[in-house]
């Protein structure tokens, strides 16, 4: 089975080995590999891909709001969060799906043992990664869910778009946006810090996180990171039953994955592949 993840970077992505992994534990045999692809040649790339064979691709940055125009059909998840990272043929269809949120939420409150109901939340990051999550995180039931990005009117667009949303309505009043200079959240309390930005797969880039990561509970490792590599199992297992069962099958069939270990309780790295 064809399979690949792109994006731009993707040098640092993981999915490769976890899929790996997943395949092995389902008895699947599978090719699956990491491609550079810009947005300028997304489109091309993409359907050459399906054309050639290919069944199904992980999508990562920056590259999940334009993947989700490529597709025949939408899943009502990725309607509703605007963007795709996973897509996948079906009866001679590309479908668009996003599992970010469902694999995110699993993880946290399944596996990690971390509610979400009644808990103040920050996002920093207002592009696919971060579309892709909070719908999810709404319907958790928090206390007040915190946009921040380093463009006000990026994260304040996004709150707007997904407060618009039908389904999502009656939960807009929970839904802020804010700036990501420290002086604007510094008064606040965060319960939990999910870092939705490219800056985790490019260390030269620097949003100061760590003038705010004190903010977050943080019980295990009072260090900050931009990180938690058990968030990965998740998100990969949701991806990897969606473009092998699509319809099908339920998250949780597989074993839970023990290739990497981290310490970290509360703050957590998403758009990274």
């Amino acid at each position: 089975m064809k399979l690949a993840v792109i994006g731009n970077p993707i040098k640092h992505s993981k999915s490769p080995e976890i899929h790996a992994e997943f395949a092995k534990q389902a008895g699947i045999e599978i090719s699956f590999k990491k491609v550079e692809v810009s947005l300028e040649n997304c489109n091309e790339w993409v359907e050459s891909f399906f054309k050639e064979g290919g069944k199904g691709l992980s999508v990562t940055l920056p590259l999940k709001e334009q993947c989700i125009k490529i597709a025949d059909e939408v899943s009502e998840r990725a309607k509703i969060s605007g963007a795709a990272n996973v897509l996948y043929e079906l009866n001679g269809k590309i479908i668009a799906d996003c599992t970010d949120g469902t694999g995110l939420i699993n993880d946290l409150v399944k596996n990690k043992k971390i509610p979400i109901k009644d808990k103040n939340i920050l996002i920093i990051g207002a592009g696919g990664a971060a579309r892709g999550i909070i719908p999810n995180f709404l319907l958790e039931h928090p206390k007040l869910i915190t946009v921040a990005n380093r463009t006000f009117s990026r994260a304040s667009k996004l709150v707007d778009e997904l407060s618009n949303t039908a389904s999502l309505s009656s939960k807009s009043s929970i839904l802020i946006a804010s700036g990501l200079n420290p002086e604007e959240l510094k008064d606040l309390h965060f319960d939990i810090i999910i870092n939705a930005t490219s800056v985790s797969t490019n260390p030269k880039l620097n949003l100061k996180i760590t003038t705010i990561s004190p903010l977050a509970y943080n019980e295990e490792n009072p260090r900050p990171t931009n990180l938690m590599d058990k968030l990965l199992e998740g998100h990969n297992q949701e991806q990897f039953i969606s473009e092998n069962s699509p319809r099908q099958q339920e998250p949780g069939n597989y074993k839970k994955l023990k290739l990497m270990k981290t310490g970290v309780h509360g703050i957590a790295g998403l758009g990274i592949g």
